[in-house]
């Protein structure tokens, strides 16, 4: 079976004070607000439905924390069979680490002085997609059959 997910991360905890205007994004403490996520999430969990893949759980997820992300893609993942494929779509803020070669992506609780432990690594994504492992940073799985997978980051 064909099955999506719709994942968007638009607003997050507050960590201070801290406000945006002129401040080097490259250099931030905490998180812009995405006020489309929301709508676009929605837009793109129907779309989804309509071409006939299974919602995964209930579509889109909104804002989750960092574990509820987690608990998302591992069903997300879970059950899939050879030959199978799974849409997953995150609309949000994405951080690279050019230095590792990684992307992280946010969830509502991310704290960016702990990226590593509190957002999740595409690369790591991906490579248990492919192993058919149960986490992302689990190392227990086995590798089976390769299955395809999309990944959509807005």
């Amino acid at each position: 079976m064909q099955k999506f997910i719709v994942i968007g991360v638009g607003e997050f905890d507050a960590k201070d004070d801290t406000t945006f205007e002129d401040e080097d994004l490259f250099n931030i403490d905490e998180f812009e607000p995405l006020d489309f996520v929301a709508n676009k999430a929605n837009e793109i969990s129907i779309a989804l439905e309509e071409t006939g893949l299974a919602p995964v759980g209930s579509n889109p997820i909104l804002h989750p924390s960092y574990a509820d992300l987690k608990d998302a893609l591992k069903e997300a993942r879970g059950g899939r069979m050879a030959n199978s494929a799974a849409v997953i779509h995150y609309i949000g803020h994405g951080i690279a680490d050019s230095e590792l070669g990684v992307l992280h992506l946010p969830a509502r609780d991310t704290d960016l002085e702990e990226l590593g432990d509190t957002s999740v690594d595409v690369g790591a994504l991906i490579n248990a997609i492919e192993s058919n492992q149960r986490g992302p940073h689990s190392g227990h799985g086995h590798p089976t059959l390769q299955a395809d997978y999309h990944l959509a980051c807005r």
